[in-house]
């Protein structure tokens, strides 16, 4: 099993040792700020897009999948990190991470590129003590590569089992110490960490109804196929265009995404881009659309500024008729024609299973049209502007998303 320490950014690993290394902790103070479960797959998820990027003899693949974290004590019953195990699509164990719980420690622990970090149902099934199979468990960490499962029994005892199915009764309440005080450095490596997305492209027919392959490879038992594709979009992505308190500030989806619409129109208007400089078309639409950022970093748009915003836009830059429009909650007819008229436009989602709340920019759709007795199976084409994103279309499934948001150009 080959042990990693992880330092540096996401994407960009300035180091890599074969062992676990000394973890810097504040001694003392108050609880610090936690990472949750879905943070804690993130972190997991920038070390295989490490492997993926730097190592060309990994194992790992972008059919690599990330099972449910697992949260890891100190003997004194602190939870202090997470566990992700990685598999592959046989469901073979392919490694593992460790993750600190704490927003102000180094986000990687250790990771291991075979093997699983601890089998609790192996480390319980022992003759003599079959009641535990069904107490409570949790995994113990004692400091470096040794792990426990704790058993908390429907008597109200304890014991713990290590991975060599050794039974302590009792062991040295031993607590780990906490982070005590804000570390913009670490923090801005969570900040990283939390921009990446979790879920689908890669995957074929994804249950959150997003991905980067072309559906015809999966649909069957069509008639047709009713399409429109708008060639020769931009596809900007955001970027960090400062830094304050050592977080990374990002540019915003909303104002990302709008930046293509304007350089669409700036084809035939050429006074939408004064400077020729998409970038900075980004940075007056923030202004335009009120963005702001969130602690993290995130830049944030209230998607009722969309519209007003791209409209100010373009009357500020030669188009004083201009008039553009926000539609609430449009249904696959109204995108058709939308996208049919040749001209990109924005699509705005809360909660979406794999874009959350997020502007993305949409070019086209793509219908798998069957009998009149059968469903059709409906795609709209985007284009996402995540920093960490290389695709340059995505699918997403008609009915994936709870409340959307349709903005266009009415008048350029």
């Amino acid at each position: 099993m080959m042990l990693k320490k992880f330092f540096g950014s996401v994407l960009c690993i300035t180091m890599l040792i074969s062992m676990m290394g000394s973890i810097t902790w504040a001694k003392g103070g108050e609880e610090a700020s936690r990472v949750d479960s879905i943070a804690a797959q993130q972190a997991a998820a920038a070390i295989i897009l490490d492997e993926l990027v730097l190592n060309k003899e990994t194992t790992w693949s972008k059919d690599t999948k990330l099972k449910e974290p697992v949260k890891v004590y100190d003997p004194s019953g602190k939870h202090v990190a997470y566990l992700v195990d990685i598999i592959d699509n046989e469901k073979t164990a392919e490694g593992f991470v460790m993750v600190s719980a704490f927003l102000d420690d180094e986000p990687i622990m250790l990771w291991a590129t075979d093997g699983q970090s601890i089998n609790s149902e192996e480390a319980t099934n022992i003759k003599d003590f079959q009641e535990i199979r069904t107490a409570t468990k949790e995994v113990v960490w004692f400091g470096g590569l040794k792990f426990g499962i704790k058993i908390n029994k429907a008597d109200g005892s304890e014991i713990i089992i290590d991975e060599s199915q050794h039974i302590y009764d009792s062991v040295k309440s031993e607590s780990y110490p906490i982070p005590q005080k804000e570390d913009p450095i670490n923090r801005q490596k969570w900040a990283h960490i939390m921009s990446i997305p979790l879920g689908s492209p890669g995957q074929s027919n994804p249950s959150d109804g997003v991905t980067n392959i072309d559906p015809s490879t999966w649909e069957s038992g069509y008639n047709s196929i009713d399409k429109y594709y708008i060639d020769g979009v931009a596809n900007q992505k955001q970027w960090h265009y400062t830094t304050t308190g050592g977080v990374n500030q990002s540019t915003g989806c909303s104002p990302t995404a709008g930046s293509n619409i304007v350089k669409w129109y700036a084809n035939t208007y050429p006074s939408l881009n004064p400077t020729n400089n998409q970038a900075n078309i980004v940075m007056a639409l923030r202004t335009t659309m009120g963005t702001t950022q969130t602690s993290s970093g995130t830049g944030i748009t209230d998607h009722y500024n969309i519209d007003d915003g791209l409209q100010t836009y373009f009357r500020n830059n030669g188009r004083p008729n201009a008039e553009v429009q926000n539609g609430l909650f449009p249904d696959y007819s109204a995108w058709k024609i939308r996208v049919s008229t040749g001209n990109p436009t924005l699509q705005s989602y809360w909660s979406q299973n794999y874009f959350g709340d997020h502007t993305v920019t949409v070019v086209g759709y793509k219908e798998f049209v069957r009998s009149w007795y059968e469903s059709n199976s409906k795609y709209l084409v985007v284009k996402n502007n995540w920093q960490s994103d290389t695709s340059t279309n995505f699918y997403v499934k008609y009915g994936s998303w709870n409340t959307n948001v349709v903005t266009w150009v009415k008048t350029p």
